[in-house]
């Protein structure tokens, strides 16, 4: 029956493949961009949390198994409803991504992921998502970053990890661009 519905899960997403990455904002990137504030930060207009497993290790505690019953536990904890996002960023409800099996954009392994509305967070869900993870996650490790459109910035200095931070693979092209040169924390002395 696991098998199965792996199989299921497996297929839907193949079928309804929904890119999690990247998260643009073309609109505020441009507009923050045209402004004449100096050295202000972009807008956060959202967040991604991912939760990272190990596909071909099932039997270990971060096997898949576990991580889409972690996923499922989550599902339920915070009421999704509509279970699949529809698109990539503004999705104006939290959802879930389909399943990454295989490596997928910066991240190196499978995760899966949820979408976060920036008013969810304002409205308290931080207060309640926060000591889930911490209570929740058992040996995942969880990424989680904001969407601004900046996106190695986004990925690479505004991201927290809990858990043991994973490699993200930020050479595409699209992680290339940042807001301001030389404030990376790769940067510092």
């Amino acid at each position: 029956m696991k098998k199965q519905q792996i199989s299921l899960i497996v297929l839907l997403s193949c079928i309804v493949w929904i890119n999690g990455h990247p998260t643009k904002y073309p609109e505020a990137k441009k507009e923050f961009l045209s402004s004449d504030v100096l050295g202000a930060q972009p807008p956060i207009r959202s967040y991604h949390v991912h939760f990272m497993f190990q596909y071909h290790h099932n039997t270990s505690c971060t096997g898949v198994d576990n991580a889409l019953a972690l996923r499922n536990k989550f599902i339920k904890e915070f009421n999704v409803d509509e279970l699949l996002c529809e698109g990539d960023f503004d999705q104006g409800r939290l959802c879930m991504f389909p399943v990454a099996f295989e490596p997928y954009g910066p991240f190196v392994a499978p995760e899966w992921a949820a979408f976060i509305p920036l008013e969810d967070f304002q409205r308290g869900m931080l207060y309640q998502f926060v000591p889930w993870v911490m209570q929740n996650r058992g040996n995942f490790d969880v990424f989680v970053h904001p969407n601004s459109g900046f996106e190695r910035e986004d990925h690479h200095d505004w991201s927290f990890w809990a858990g043991t931070p994973w490699f993200l693979d930020l050479s595409d092209p699209e992680f290339a661009e940042q807001l301001h040169k030389n404030t990376s924390s790769s940067n510092c002395p």
